[in-house]
């Protein structure tokens, strides 16, 4: 039996259908998106994690070609001359002295901070840079010390200034600026990186034994 359509019945769509159809499509971009944004979140922390441990080596490399025991953290103050006043314009121009080493000036920020990287070393400023640094650490002393780490921290009682002088009466945690939720990465004097939690970011920045408290200069 040959069924025929109404004569009344439009061609193509009704109404109704139309709104079936996007409501469907609607759904399926909603259950799509939130995992495109997540494996793009996953992809920016690997990538600071790795511009991290680039720094960090690149300075373990730069340190070594004056032929001391000490970091490059601690290697300009004492042989080079740098970062004299320790102002916000030193820390730049601790990273103007390692360009040999570092490469490139993109790894000093981070790809999800909202600072961009300076097109080269010498157009480097502070707003370029997204990682903090620690002017104490003392490479063959303690593998575990922090050597650079992300610069998103709040610390309780508050801190004014470029530099966080690291006493026990301090509490830390990570802010969300730079896009890492509850979480940070910090590079130790081995070269490693870890991604670390609000928990144990104290553990990890306070110096293990009763010397003088380590100094972190942020950009």
């Amino acid at each position: 039996m040959k069924l025929t359509r109404p004569d009344n019945r439009p061609d193509g769509l009704t109404m109704i259908e139309l709104l079936v159809v996007l409501a469907c499509l609607f759904l399926v971009v909603g259950l799509l998106l939130p995992r495109a944004g997540g494996n793009r979140q996953k992809a920016t922390v690997t990538i600071c994690i790795n511009h991290l441990r680039q720094v960090a080596l690149g300075q373990m490399v730069w340190a070594s070609d004056y032929d001391s025991l000490g970091s490059a953290a601690h290697v300009p103050i004492d042989a080079a001359g740098i970062l004299k006043s320790l102002t916000h314009d030193g820390i730049s121009s601790y990273y103007r002295e390692l360009s040999n080493s570092l490469g490139s000036p993109k790894i000093l920020t981070c790809p999800s901070d909202n600072r961009k990287p300076a097109p080269d070393f010498q157009s480097l400023t502070t707003n370029h840079l997204s990682y903090f640094l620690n002017l104490d650490a003392m490479s063959g002393i303690d593998a575990s010390t922090a050597f650079n780490g992300d610069r998103h921290i709040t610390f309780t009682p508050a801190q004014h200034g470029p530099i966080v002088i690291l006493t026990t009466n301090l509490t830390m945690q990570w802010t969300k600026k730079l896009g890492h939720r509850d979480l940070g990465n910090v590079a130790l004097v081995d070269g490693s990186v870890q991604k670390t939690s609000n928990r144990d970011l104290t553990l990890i920045l306070l110096p293990r034994s009763n010397t003088v408290p380590h100094r972190l200069i942020f950009p």
